[in-house]
C-alpha cells in the first residue's frame, strides 16, 4: 500500500510539472497582462488512508513574456493642402505601444514612396512635447535618432510630427507621400522570435504579430485653391462730381474670394497708397467694420504704414471656398502738392513763404506797438509766424488747392494758431503720410498704447481750400511755431 501511495503522489507531481510546462509556453500570446508578471498556480490533492487524512500540493510558476508590438497611424483627416513651393508643412502621426511592456522605438521617414507625383523634402521629425496632438513650433522636441527615441509604456501613445518642404513647379492636384516607420529597439522581425531576458523584469521578449515594426503613409496635395481680388474705386470730387482732380476723395474697395478645394493659409492683403495721394487716417474697413491704423491685433487685423511701409495691410487668416467674401475699403485724397519753399511756381500758382516775428516798441508817450518783422536773430523760445501766400498767376480758376507745410524739426507748433479763411485745416503726426483733425490723431506712448496727440506731436499742417482761386487772386494761410 505504501508503494502504491508513493507511486500515486509521484504521478500527481509529474502531471503537475507537465501541466506547468504547458503553461510556461502560452503567456507569450497573452494580451493585457503586464510583461514580467509572475503567475502562480497551486494544485492540492486530499485523501484518506487507513483512517488518516492526507493532502499534497504543488505550485507551478511562470513569468509573462514581453510581447513586442507597435502601431503607427496617420492622423490628418484629409490630404494636407500645400503650395508649390512651400516650407515646413506638417504631417501628424500617432505612435502607440500595442505590446504589454515598456519599449522604445527608432523612427525613420521615407519620402520616396511610389504612387505619387513628387517627393517631399524632409526637414525634421518632432515629438509632441506637451501631449496636445498639435505641432507647436519651438515647443515640440526635435527628434534625434538613438538619442531620444520615444519610450512608451504598454498602451501609451505619442503624437509624432513629420515636417517637410514642398518643391517648386508642381501641378495642382499633385500628391506627395511621406511614410513614418517605428521599429522596436528591443527586437523586431518574424513574429514569435524571442530574446531571453530582454523584456521587462528580465522576462523574455517575443516579437508580436506586427513584427515589432509599423509604418503609415501621410499625403500632401498641391492645392487647386485660388484667391481672387477684385479692386474698384469710387471718386468724389470737391465739386460734387466724380472727377479725379486734386482734393478728390477716392474710396478703394477690394473684394477677396476663394475658389477650389483646399485651404489658403495666412492670407494677407497689402495695397500701396498711390503716388500723389494721401491716405485718410483710420479709413480702413473690413466687411464694413472700422479698423484702426495701429498694429493692435487681436483688436483688429489691419494697419497702415506699420507692417508694410506706405501700404495698408489686412490679415484675413486661413480661407477656404466656404469662407465668406471679404470686403476691404480705404480712402485717399488726391494731392496738389504746393511746396513751401519761397518763390516757387507750381501749376500756375505762385507760392511764397514768409517767416516773421512780433516786435514790441514803446514810444515816448508809453504807447506799445506790436508789429511783424522778418526773422533775423532767434533764440530758443522765440515764436515765429509763418505766412504762406498762394497767388494764381494763370488765366483759369485753380480748383482744389491744397497747401502743405512741414513744421521744422527744431520747432513746436503753437496749438490753435493755424489759420486760413475758407480752408479745412488738418495735421499729421507721421511726417505727412496721413492727415486728420486734431481730435482724431493718436501717437504711441512709452508702453506702446495709443494716446491722443498734442501740438508737440504735429509734424505737418495741411490747408485744403474750399473755394476756387481765381486768376490774379491771392490767398494766405499761416501758423505759429516756437523754437525749441
Amino acid at each position: 500500500m505504501s508503494k502504491l501511495l508513493n507511486s500515486f503522489i509521484y504521478l500527481l507531481k509529474l502531471n503537475i510539472i507537465v501541466l506547468s510546462g504547458l503553461l510556461v509556453y502560452k503567456p507569450a500570446f497573452a494580451v493585457g497582462t503586464a510583461a514580467g508578471s509572475d503567475v502562480s498556480n497551486t494544485a492540492t490533492v486530499s485523501y484518506s488512508l487507513g483512517g488518516n487524512n492526507y493532502s499534497v500540493n504543488d505550485t507551478a510558476t511562470f513569468r509573462v513574456d514581453e510581447k513586442l508590438d507597435v502601431n503607427v497611424a496617420w492622423q490628418d483627416a484629409t490630404n494636407v493642402s500645400v503650395n508649390t513651393p512651400d516650407i515646413n508643412r506638417v504631417l501628424t502621426y500617432l505612435l502607440t505601444n500595442t505590446g504589454n511592456g515598456n519599449d522604445s522605438y527608432l523612427l525613420t521617414a521615407d519620402n520616396t514612396i511610389a504612387g505619387d507625383q513628387f517627393n517631399p523634402s524632409l526637414v525634421n521629425i518632432y515629438l509632441d512635447a506637451n501631449s496636445n496632438g498639435i505641432y507647436d513650433a519651438g515647443t515640440d522636441t526635435l527628434y534625434n535618432p538613438t538619442v531620444n527615441d520615444p519610450s512608451l509604456n504598454a498602451d501609451e501613445s505619442l503624437a509624432i510630427f513629420v515636417v517637410n518642404d514642398i518643391p517648386a513647379s508642381l501641378n495642382p492636384g499633385d500628391l506627395g507621400n511621406s511614410q513614418l516607420t517605428a521599429t522596436s529597439n528591443t527586437l523586431s522581425g518574424v513574429p514569435g522570435t524571442a530574446l531571453a531576458n530582454a523584456g521587462d523584469n528580465s522576462s523574455d521578449a517575443v516579437v508580436g504579430n506586427s513584427g515589432a515594426t509599423s509604418s503609415d503613409i501621410g499625403t500632401y496635395e498641391v492645392s487647386n485653391i485660388a484667391v481672387a481680388i477684385v479692386k474698384s474705386v469710387v471718386i468724389n470730387d470737391p465739386l460734387g462730381g466724380n472727377q479725379p482732380m486734386p482734393g478728390a476723395t477716392m474710396t478703394y474697395t477690394l473684394v477677396v474670394t476663394v475658389t477650389g478645394p483646399g485651404t489658403a493659409t495666412g492670407v494677407v492683403i497689402t495695397d500701396p497708397i498711390p503716388t500723389d495721394t494721401t491716405y485718410v487716417a483710420n479709413s480702413i474697413t473690413l466687411n464694413t467694420v472700422a479698423q484702426t491704423d495701429a498694429a493692435d491685433s487681436p483688436t483688429d487685423e489691419s494697419d497702415y504704414n506699420i507692417t508694410n511701409a506706405g501700404n495698408i495691410t489686412v490679415n484675413l487668416g486661413d480661407m477656404t471656398s466656404a469662407s465668406a467674401t471679404q470686403t476691404i475699403t480705404f480712402d485717399v485724397t488726391i494731392n496738389l502738392l504746393l511746396t513751401t519753399f519761397s518763390s516757387h511756381v507750381v501749376a500756375d500758382i505762385k507760392l511764397k513763404t514768409i517767416a516773421e516775428m512780433e516786435v514790441k516798441t514803446t514810444n515816448p508817450r508809453g504807447e506799445v506797438t506790436i508789429k511783424r518783422e522778418p526773422v533775423k536773430t532767434i533764440v530758443p523760445g522765440t515764436e515765429v509766424i509763418y505766412t504762406i501766400k498762394a497767388r494764381n498767376t494763370g488765366k483759369q480758376n485753380a480748383n482744389s488747392v491744397v497747401v502743405t507745410n512741414p513744421i521744422p524739426k527744431q520747432m513746436t507748433y503753437i496749438e490753435g494758431s493755424a489759420f486760413g479763411a475758407g480752408t479745412d485745416i488738418t495735421f499729421s503726426v507721421d511726417g505727412g503720410k496721413s492727415y486728420a483733425k486734431p481730435e482724431k490723431l493718436t501717437v504711441k506712448d512709452k508702453d506702446g498704447n495709443n494716446t491722443p496727440a498734442t501740438a508737440k506731436d504735429y509734424t505737418n499742417i495741411r490747408w485744403t481750400f474750399n473755394f476756387a482761386l481765381e486768376p490774379g487772386k491771392e490767398a494766405a494761410v499761416w501758423y505759429r511755431a516756437q523754437v525749441n
